[in-house]
């Protein structure tokens, strides 16, 4: 059986991933920090590999033997305070831990969840800029191009 490096796997999105990856005869290893509860990952038969997304060797070490990298692991604006550091070493760094251990371990692929906006001091932000409204969309568009920016931005 092909082993699948999932992180993020003890949130809505990982965990989610570990389930379908299973169930389609794949072994998951789940990056998690220690204190988190595994009990559904250890349900579903998931591996554990205990560590942190901005733990270089440790994201390395559990990529080790993975024939796919899946990325979810991500800090996004909730009731934990957090810092513009904090975003930038879980959501930038973690992330290229993941890509440089896919690369240097050969994984045939790597698919990244990705976050672009993020909560700092109160206001909605992206690395760059701050987020403004989406403009509506310009007529070549496909129906299911404004069918997804409304179910995402509203009507």
């Amino acid at each position: 059986m092909q082993r699948i490096f999932i992180t993020g796997a003890t949130g809505l999105v990982g965990s989610n991933m570990c389930r379908v990856a299973s169930e389609a005869g794949f072994v998951p290893r789940a990056l998690v920090r220690p204190g988190s509860s595994t009990k559904a990952l250890e349900a579903l038969g998931a591996e554990l590999a205990w560590g942190d997304i901005r733990d270089e060797g440790a994201v390395d070490a559990a990529v080790a033997g993975c024939a796919h990298v899946v990325h979810t692991a991500a800090l996004v604006p909730g009731p934990t305070p957090a810092t513009r550091e904090d975003f930038e070493a879980i959501n930038v760094t973690g992330t290229r831990h993941v890509v440089a251990a896919a690369e240097r371990h050969g994984a045939e692929s790597l698919v990244h969840f990705s976050t672009s906006i993020h909560e700092v001091d109160g206001s909605l932000q992206s690395p760059e800029r701050r987020v403004d409204p989406m403009p509506p969309p310009s007529p070549p568009r496909s129906r299911s191009c404004r069918v997804r920016r409304r179910a995402a931005c509203g009507p």
